[in-house]
């Protein structure tokens, strides 16, 4: 019984484990796109087809961490 308590406890900290590493891409995606939108200084931008191309390289961004946090939850079954 003891040995059997023990397998349950070490398989949940391995899943446990595993999911917060998933999070953890997630999070560090968010991190590349609020270092990118702070690397554009906005307010300096004069052309209005640089500040689109920027808006949209971010949009991209926010898109593609969503996949990845999206993905993350299916894998753990949180829907």
């Amino acid at each position: 019984m003891k040995r059997y308590k023990k397998e349950i406890d070490s398989t949940r900290e391995y899943a446990i484990s595993k999911f917060a590493k998933d999070l953890l891409d997630a999070r560090d995606n968010i991190q590349m796109g609020y270092d990118f939108a702070n690397k554009v200084k906005v307010e300096e931008i004069k052309d209005i087809e640089e500040l689109r191309r920027n808006y949209e390289e971010i949009k991209k961004g926010m898109n593609m961490t969503q996949g990845v946090m999206d993905a993350c939850l299916k894998r753990f079954g949180v829907v």
